[in-house]
């Protein structure tokens, strides 16, 4: 049942800032902003993005996400609320991931934060019936592939889940070395031998890991694996210039080429 009033994230930081014992001044000057940006901040003026997100986790050591998901969840029950209204709440989330994928590079990880905030908090609804739905079409309203926004949340998911629990290792925002292809890498290889998985994991978060030594690790692994009941089988990829088509004889390589041609920046459709 949806709720007959809207709480702004503002009212988050307010109490926030007067149980510290702090001015609106003096927090804006640890913020390094103006007090007019705090001010709308507080009334719900000025909407709460990744940007300002991460500088208010900063700060109030409250994890980026949250605000994230107090700004979604306040913009979600003011549509409840407006009659009439033409915005929906997967609006604000289809413009957010939109300036994202606009952004390049490290944005995948807050394009991860976003689409898991969405799935556990059933954002979709009522718009879409189910998170896969949404995704779909998410896809196609941002001209990415699903392929892509599903790799982009099994490699966080796996991070996620690997990282929860353990101590002296840094949040997915935080680590440096942490690349969608190479994480999903390891959790391939994780998912046959868990403690090399365990392992690659460590040296990842420490010194980074090419992903070409990843492959040949997986590929030796899966050609154990393979080798189990199946033999010594050859595994081959074709190209077909004339009609542009690439085949292969395995769907575990031809996902790596679609990796490939991804993370170079090349659109891969039909996938």
């Amino acid at each position: 049942m949806g709720t007959n009033f809207a709480v702004a994230p503002g009212e988050y930081l307010q109490e926030w800032i007067d149980g510290n014992g702090m001015s609106v001044g003096e927090f804006a000057v640890e913020l390094g902003v103006t007090v007019a940006e705090i001010e709308d901040l507080l009334t719900g003026k000025e909407a709460i993005g990744r940007e300002i997100a991460y500088q208010l986790e900063r700060v109030t050591s409250i994890p980026s996400d949250s605000w994230i998901r107090f700004e979604l969840k306040y913009r979600e029950d003011l549509k409840r609320m407006s009659v009439g209204s033409e915005e929906s709440c997967t609006s604000s989330i289809h413009d957010e991931l939109a300036s994202l994928f606009r952004q390049g590079g490290r944005s995948w990880v807050p394009v991860y934060l976003l689409m898991r905030d969405v799935s556990e908090n059933e954002l979709y609804k009522p718009e879409y019936s189910s998170f896969s739905a949404w995704l779909k079409d998410e896809a196609a309203r941002c001209g990415v592939t699903e392929t892509l926004l599903w790799q982009r949340k099994s490699a966080g998911d796996f991070y996620h889940e690997w990282s929860s629990g353990k101590t002296g290792v840094p949040s997915l925002e935080d680590g440096k070395h942490l690349s969608e292809l190479n994480l999903n890498l390891v959790r391939k290889i994780a998912k046959i031998d868990p403690s090399r998985g365990d392992e690659l994991m460590y040296e990842m978060i420490e010194a980074g890991l090419s992903t070409k030594m990843l492959r040949s690790e997986w590929r030796a692994i899966r050609s154990h694996e393979d080798g189990k009941g199946i033999g010594d089988a050859t595994k081959t990829c074709y190209a077909d210039a004339v009609g542009r088509k690439i085949s292969c004889s395995d769907s575990e390589t031809f996902e790596e080429i679609v990796n490939i041609l991804q993370s170079a920046g090349y659109e891969v459709c039909g996938v």
